[in-house]
């Protein structure tokens, strides 16, 4: 499995937040879409990475990049949320895959 993002697939927004709300038992009267807007958000996308298996989104992770700032130092960090597994792909790892893929790509954050 290859770990995508919304900026390569912004139709799979739907399937990423559909997963990860039934995963956190979100119901009818609320929205991951608006509880965590600016992960959401299509400005990053480039930020938000899913698994796919047979053109299903099986697992999530959004993060966002920000820089935390105390006094004169200055830590870039990610921000994780929308973190889900689909129920029968659980246990396989899929969590790790995406996380270490996204240290990879983005090394200069702690």
């Amino acid at each position: 499995m290859n770990v995508k993002t919304l900026a390569e697939n912004p139709n799979k927004l739907n399937e990423c937040l559909l997963l990860i709300e039934e995963s956190f038992n979100y119901d009818k009267n609320h929205s991951y879409k608006e509880d965590f807007a600016l992960l959401t958000d299509s400005q990053n996308h480039e930020n938000c990475y899913y698994l796919e298996e047979n053109e299903k989104v099986v697992a999530t992770l959004f993060t966002l990049p920000r820089i935390l700032t105390y006094k004169e130092s200055k830590l870039p960090c990610l921000f994780l949320g929308g973190i889900s597994v689909k129920d029968e792909n659980r246990g396989a790892g899929l969590f790790r895959t995406l996380l270490e893929t996204i240290f990879l790509l983005n090394p200069q954050y702690g």
